[in-house]
C-alpha cells in the first residue's frame, strides 16, 4: 500500500510519468529517432523489468520492437521521423496502449491510442495495466431510500485525477454501473440535490478523503453509498425593530438545493453536515440579510434566530390610462425629495411584473417621489397626486410606515409625445453640437442620448403630455448647462408643453461655460482625491458634471451657467467623509458661489477634515 499512496502521489503532480519530454537529437538519431523510458506496473507504480514495448506506425504494422532492462527501461529506434503509437506488454499485464489524451491515459487498442511525433530522441514513460475489465456498480440510498438522479463519478486514481471522469446518473432505483473500467484504484463521488450537494465514497465529504476502490478484472466490484446523513436548520425572523415574528419570507443554504419559502412563519431545511451561510430574504418590507457559520451537525436541529431591519416599501399596479389595461414591463425609480438628480443605477427602482403589479422596496427610511419610464406607446411621468405630471415639484410625495407594504393607488399610463428643436450658441449663433437634452436633472451628461446633431438639432421621444421643464447639458465643456427658457435651475424653467403623438418645439439660445477652479485635499493625507459635485444653490440640482482633485489637489469645474452654486467635496476612499464649501456641514450653510457665462471664478482652498 505504501507503494500505492506513492504511486499516487507522483500521478497527481500533472501526469509526470507519461508525457513526452523532448531531449537532445543524438548523432544515431538525426535520420530517425530513438523512443526511451521507463515502464512502470500502474497499480503499484513499480517499473517492469522485462516488459516489452512495440511501435506501430498509422497503418498498424509494427517498426520497432523490445524489452525493458532489469530496471524497467527500454529503447526503440525508428528509420523515420513521424506519428507512432506505441504498446506495452508483459506477463500478467493486459496490452496497453499509450493514451495520453484519453480520460485514464491509457487504451486497449490501437484506435484509441494517443500519436506520439518520434524525431530525435524522446523520453516517453508508459504503463502496465492488470488484464480485464473491470465493472463498478452499486446502488446510491439516503436513509435506506434510493436516490434518483445522482450524477455519480469515478476517478482512476492509479493514472491520476481527471477534470472530465466518467460519469453516470442513477435511475429510479438508486442504481448506478460503470463498465469497461480498467482493474485498479478508483474512488467514488457523486453530486445530489440537483447539483447542490457532493460527497466521496464512504461518506467524505472531500475528495481527498475518499476510500480507494480496488476494481477488479473480468469481475463486477460493487460500491454501495448511504448519503451523509442530514441535519435540520430551523429558521425563525424577527423584525429587528419590533421584535414580531415575520410569517412570510424566504431562505437559502450556502450550499443547499437553492431557495425554499414559508408562509406559516416555519422554515426547516434538511441539508448534509457541515457549516454553511444562511442568506435569508425577507418581503419587500424589509431588508435581507446573512449569516455565516451556521453548523449542521448529523440528525440534529439547528434552530437559527435572524433579525432583519425594516424598510419602506410600496406597491401599485400601472395601468393604460384609457382602456385601464395592466401594463407589463414598465420601471419605477424612487428618488428622494433631496436627490440632485434621478439615476438609472439608483437601486430602489423596479419593474411591473405579468399583471402590471409593481412593488419597490425595501428603502431607507425617508421622503420620496415616483418616476416612471415606460416603453412605447406610453410617456413618462412623475406620479401626481391626480394622475401624472412632467413637473417633479408637483409630483406625490412619499413616506410610508417601515415595515410593511403600502398600498398605492393606480397608476395610470397616458400615451407619449415628443419634443424636437435646435440649440444655438448664445454669442455666435452657430449650432451647438453634443448637448445632450433631459427632462430631468442628471449627473453626468455623457450618459445622455437624446444629443444633438452637428446642426444642433435634437429629438427627445417617450415624454407623457404634461409640462415638462427641459435640461441642456452640454458635455464637450463649451457651454453652460442650461434649462428651457434660458434659466439657471429647475425651479424657474420654462415649461414646454408635450401632446401625445405630437411633436413640441423647443429651440434655445446657450451661454458659455463659466468655470471654478480650486483647490481641495484631506487633511493629513498627502496623496487624496477629492470628488467635487457643483449643485443648483436653490434647487441642490447637478449644476454641471461633477470632476475629481488629485495630486496637489487642483481641480477645475466646467460646463456651468451663469447661476448661484454650492460645492459638496467627498474624499474618494479613505474614510469617505464629506464638507460643503466652505467649512461648512449641510446644504443649506454652505457659501454660495456666483458664476457668469464665460469667465472663470477661483475659490478658497477646502480642507476634509
Amino acid at each position: 500500500m505504501r507503494n500505492v499512496l506513492f504511486r499516487l502521489a507522483v500521478v497527481a503532480t500533472g501526469f509526470a510519468l507519461i508525457l513526452p519530454i523532448v531531449g537532445a537529437v543524438t548523432a544515431s538519431a538525426q535520420s530517425g529517432g530513438v523512443l526511451s523510458g521507463l515502464v512502470t506496473a500502474r497499480f503499484t507504480g513499480q517499473p517492469v523489468p522485462g516488459a516489452c514495448v512495440a511501435i506501430f506506425d498509422d497503418q498498424q504494422a509494427e517498426v520497432a520492437a523490445g524489452c525493458a532492462d532489469g530496471t524497467g527501461h527500454y529503447e526503440l529506434s525508428v528509420d523515420q521521423p513521424d506519428s507512432y503509437r506505441v504498446r506495452a506488454t508483459g506477463d500478467g499485464y493486459g496490452a496497453t496502449w499509450y493514451a495520453q489524451d484519453s480520460l485514464s491515459g491509457d487504451a486497449r487498442d490501437f484506435a484509441s491510442a494517443s500519436s506520439v511525433y518520434v524525431w530525435g530522441a524522446i523520453a516517453l514513460d508508459v504503463g502496465l495495466r492488470p488484464p480485464g475489465i473491470g465493472v463498478l456498480r452499486g446502488r446510491i440510498t439516503d436513509l435506506g431510500e434510493p436516490v434518483a438522479g445522482a450524477v455519480v463519478f469515478v476517478q482512476d486514481m492509479d493514472f491520476g485525477r481527471s477534470s472530465r471522469p466518467p460519469t453516470v446518473t442513477t435511475g429510479a432505483d438508486g442504481l448506478y454501473e460503470f463498465r469497461d473500467l480498467w482493474p485498479g484504484h478508483w474512488t467514488l463521488g457523486m453530486v445530489t440535490n440537483g447539483g447542490y450537494a457532493q460527497q466521496f465514497h464512504h461518506q467524505k465529504k472531500a475528495e481527498a478523503d475518499a476510500d480507494l476502490i480496488v476494481v477488479a478484472g473480468d469481475q463486477d466490484t460493487v460500491v454501495d453509498e448511504e448519503l451523509i446523513p442530514s441535519g435540520i436548520v430551523d429558521l425563525t425572523v424577527l423584525d429587528d425593530s419590533t421584535g414580531v415574528p415575520l410569517t412570510a419570507f424566504c431562505g437559502a443554504v450556502h450550499g443547499g438545493t437553492g431557495y425554499e419559502c414559508t408562509s406559516n412563519g416555519r422554515w426547516r431545511y434538511p441539508v448534509t453536515t457541515g457549516t454553511y451561510g444562511l442568506s435569508v430574504y425577507p418581503p419587500q418590507s424589509h431588508f435581507p440579510t446573512t449569516v455565516f457559520g451556521v453548523v449542521v451537525r448529523p440528525g440534529e436541529v439547528t434552530s437559527m434566530v435572524s433579525r432583519v431591519r425594516p424598510g419602506m416599501a410600496v406597491r401599485s399596479t400601472v395601468r393604460d390610462a384609457v382602456t385601464g389595461n395592466p401594463v407589463v414591463s414598465t420601471c419605477v425609480i424612487a428618488v428622494a425629495v433631496d436627490a440632485p438628480a434621478i439615476q438609472d443605477r439608483d437601486n430602489s427602482s423596479s419593474c411591473t411584473d405579468g399583471l402590471g403589479v409593481l412593488t419597490i422596496g425595501p428603502m431607507e427610511e425617508e421622503t420620496f417621489r415616483l418616476f416612471v419610464r415606460p416603453a412605447e406607446p406610453h410617456g413618462m411621468q412623475w406620479v401626481g397626486r391626480r394622475g401624472g405630471t412632467g413637473d417633479q415639484e408637483e409630483a406625490l410625495s412619499l413616506r410610508p410606515r417601515l415595515g410593511i407594504v403600502t398600498e398605492l393607488p393606480d397608476i395610470r399610463l397616458d400615451r407619449a409625445g415628443a419634443v424636437v428643436g435646435t440649440l444655438r450658441s448664445e454669442l455666435t449663433g452657430q449650432p451647438a453640437r453634443d448637448v445632450c437634452v433631459f427632462p430631468h436633472a442628471t449627473e453626468r451628461a455623457v450618459l445622455g442620448q437624446d444629443c444633438t446633431d452637428q446642426d444642433g438639432r435634437y429629438r427627445i421621444d417617450g415624454l407623457g403630455p404634461y409640462r415638462w421643464p427641459l435640461l441642456f447639458a452640454d458635455k464637450s465643456g463649451i457651454h453652460g448647462w442650461r434649462w428651457s427658457g434660458n434659466q439657471p435651475n429647475r425651479w424657474t424653467a420654462k415649461r414646454v408643453k408635450v401632446t401625445s403623438g405630437r411633436d413640441a418645439t423647443a429651440n434655445e439660445r446657450l451661454p458659455y461655460a463659466a468655470n471654478v477652479a480650486g483647490v481641495a485635499v484631506v487633511k493629513n493625507v498627502g496623496s487624496a482625491i477629492v470628488d467635487v459635485s457643483p449643485r443648483d444653490a436653490y434647487t441642490g440640482d447637478y449644476a454641471g458634471p461633477p470632476t475629481v482633485a488629485a495630486g496637489v489637489g487642483r481641480y477645475w469645474v466646467s460646463s456651468l451657467g451663469s447661476r448661484d452654486v454650492r460645492l459638496l467635496f467627498t474624499e474618494v476612499g479613505g474614510q469617505g467623509r464629506t464638507v460643503w464649501y466652505l467649512d461648512a456641514g449641510s446644504f443649506v450653510t454652505a457659501t454660495r458661489i456666483r458664476l457668469r457665462a464665460g469667465e472663470r471664478t477661483d475659490v478658497l482652498e477646502q480642507v476634509i477634515r
